[in-house]
Parts: C-alpha cells; structure tokens; sequence
C-alpha cells in the first residue's frame, strides 16, 4: 500500500506517529512512497540532487526495510525520467486546439 502524499503535513507525531489523508493512496510497490520523498529532498535548491544525501537516505531507509533489486530499478528509472519534459509535452498535446503555442515553444 502506497500513501503518495507522505509528507510532515500528513504526520502527526503525538506519544505515537499517526499518518493521515489517504485520499491519493493506492496498492502499488511501498519504494514509490520512498521516491516521492526523496524525489522532493533532492530537487531542493539547497540539495540540488546530492548523490551523498540520497544514498543515506537509502541507507537508512534499508535499516527498516530492504529495496529488492527490482524496487531499486524502479527507484533510479522515476528518480532519472525527464518529468518536466513529459508534462510540458503531455499539456501541449493534450491542449493543442485550446493553447497559446507560443508560450510552450518559449521553453
């Protein structure tokens, strides 16, 4: 069971850690949970992608729970996928007809 929205907004700490809002929950490999986080540490001005940072953090992530080889192919595939460029391209061609084109060939 993924969260995807696991961030310190949706974590309660209390004499017990709660998490809440599940709305963009669903049953998918538990290492996407991981991505969204580091995905969001890295992309930092002031992280700016440390390789040192993200491979303590997969440290100790693995001191609770092990990535197989399979989630550690996932991981590094989501952490190198040109996201930018997909959405750009996916709301140029999903708006094409409705869009001021000039605006998307400016990037």
């Amino acid at each position: 069971m993924c969260h995807y929205d696991y961030v310190n907004k949706n974590i309660i700490f209390n004499n017990d850690i709660y998490v809440i809002d599940f709305d963009k929950a669903k049953y998918d490999y538990s290492i996407n949970d991981f991505y969204v986080f580091i995905k969001r540490i890295l992309k930092r001005r002031n992280t700016c992608w440390d390789f040192n940072l993200f491979k303590e953090a997969v440290e100790n992530y693995e001191k609770v729970r092990s990535i197989n080889y399979i989630e550690f192919k996932l991981l590094l595939a989501q952490l190198m996928f040109p996201n930018k460029l997909w959405k750009i391209t996916r709301d140029y061609y999903k708006n094409i007809h409705h869009c001021n084109k000039k605006h998307f060939i400016k990037y």
